[in-house]
């Protein structure tokens, strides 16, 4: 697995925020419980154990606070390691989806890993289902996509270098650099009746594209590249 240098250093998630929002969820309740506890407590005029620990040993009285600090403190220490876990579990998903003509699960895990940052060149989503995916941003170079279903999707700021886009479907909801829609529409469509001189096409998997040109005319011209 590789990680995008633009995200090095960034570990913090979508998923890891929300664990941390639940056990500071829990931390408020832990002390609400302990003020009822209290009140309680003050009400009935009793002597409770605790306060005979908290007369002989001060620290006792915020020794409920301290165990939950302590257990956060745990929490955050072991993220790296949740972290792997996840990607080690979403690459299972993705793996094990493949050849699947329908999700397979692999829409959470595709995104689960481009928000970790982790690279997805060379990834295999042939005939996948992957509508109203978002991969904004996310490092796609030579992955197969072909004839994957790519509608309402976000991939907005995507690499797409030698991506195979045969057959992939996409529509005007399809989130993408122009860059690649044009890409997309040579590869699917053809190039007659459109004007490509001076067009960027660098990094374009033209391999399945009808041209009406000769190879060499298109790499001088177009800078283009063949797979």
């Amino acid at each position: 697995m590789k990680f995008h240098p633009k995200n090095q250093g960034i570990r913090i998630n979508k998923r890891i925020i929300a664990l941390i929002t639940k056990w500071l969820v829990i931390f408020l309740l832990l002390i609400g419980i302990v003020n009822i506890l209290d009140a309680l407590q003050k009400s009935k005029q009793k002597i409770w154990p605790i306060d005979i620990l908290s007369s002989t040993f001060p620290l006792f009285d915020n020794i409920e606070a301290l165990s939950i600090i302590a257990g956060l403190i745990a929490f955050a220490s072991d993220v790296p390691n949740q972290q792997k876990k996840s990607q080690y579990e979403a690459w299972q998903v993705i793996n094990s989806a493949q050849g699947q003509k329908g999700s397979g699960g692999r829409i959470q895990a595709l995104q689960d890993l481009v928000q970790d940052g982790v690279s997805l060149t060379g990834i295999i989503a042939e005939d996948a289902y992957l509508k109203g995916i978002k991969l904004k941003g996310a490092e796609l170079i030579e992955a197969n996509l072909k004839n994957s279903k790519l509608e309402n999707s976000d991939f907005k700021s995507a690499d797409l270098s030698g991506a195979n886009l045969n057959g992939t479907i996409i529509d005007l909801e399809t989130k993408i650099d122009n860059k690649w829609r044009l890409v997309w529409e040579i590869v699917n469509q053809g190039t007659e009746a459109r004007k490509l001189s001076y067009t960027d096409l660098s990094g374009a998997n033209l391999s399945h594209a009808y041209l009406g040109l000769s190879r060499d005319t298109c790499k001088t011209g177009h800078d283009a590249k063949f797979y």
